[in-house]
C-alpha cells in the first residue's frame, strides 16, 4: 500500500484494505474453462467474482455472484463445488483503476482478496444468461477455453490465474 501515490493514501474515499471477494473457476467435463468478457471494458476476458457481503458465506456470496453475473437461476443445480482453496488470492488494483473509481465519487478499496472455487458446470449453455433485461451487466460474452486464453485477461490478475492453474491442476 506504501507505493501508492500521496494523493491516492490521502483520498477520503480510499478504503485501504483489501476487499473481501469470491471467484470461481467453472470447469466442463472436457476441462474447458468459463471465460467471461467484462462488458466495462470490454475485451478483457476474466472469470466470475465478487464481494462478499456483510454477514454473508463465502459459499452464499459464490452462488449470489453466479446468479447475478451468470444469470444462473439455480446455481447449486448447474456447478457443483469441486474445491475451495483455503489460503486466499490478494491483488492490488493499478493506480489508474483506483484513480477512476475515486475520481467519479466513488469509494475504492486498494485490491481484491479473494477465496477462490473450482466448480465443475453441470448444467447446459442455456442456462447462462448473461444479458438480463434491464439490467447492466457485468459481463458481455462467454465462451468455453483452455488457460491459453490467459492473455486476454487483466494483467494484474494473469500471476494469479497461473497460480491458480497449477493448484487445481488445469492444464
Amino acid at each position: 500500500m506504501n507505493s501508492l501515490p500521496k494523493h491516492i493514501l490521502q483520498h477520503p474515499k480510499l478504503i485501504p484494505e483489501y476487499r473481501p471477494n469470491v471467484a470461481a473457476l467453472i470447469i466442463r467435463n472436457d476441462g474447458a474453462l468459463l471465460w467471461c468478457e467484462r462488458s466495462k471494458p470490454p475485451h478483457l476476458w476474466q472469470f466470475p467474482q465478487g464481494g462478499v457481503d456483510k454477514g454473508e458465506t463465502e459459499k452464499e456470496a459464490l452462488f449470489r455472484e453466479l446468479k447475478e453475473e451468470l444469470g444462473l437461476l439455480h446455481p447449486q443445480q448447474t456447478v457443483e463445488i469441486i474445491k475451495k482453496r483455503e489460503r486466499r488470492a490478494r491483488y492490488t488494483f493499478p493506480v489508474r483503476i483506483i484513480e477512476r473509481y475515486l475520481n467519479n465519487g466513488q469509494p475504492s478499496y486498494i485490491g481484491q482478496e479473494q477465496t477462490w472455487f473450482l466448480l465443475r458446470f453441470i448444467g447446459t449453455d442455456e442456462d447462462i444468461n448473461i444479458n438480463f433485461e434491464g439490467k447492466n451487466s457485468e459481463f458481455r460474452s462467454f465462451f468455453w477455453g483452455g488457460i491459453e486464453h490467459l492473455s486476454r485477461a487483466q494483467y494484474y490478475k494473469r500471476k494469479t490465474y497461473r497460480k491458480l492453474f497449477a493448484e487445481f491442476s488445469i492444464s
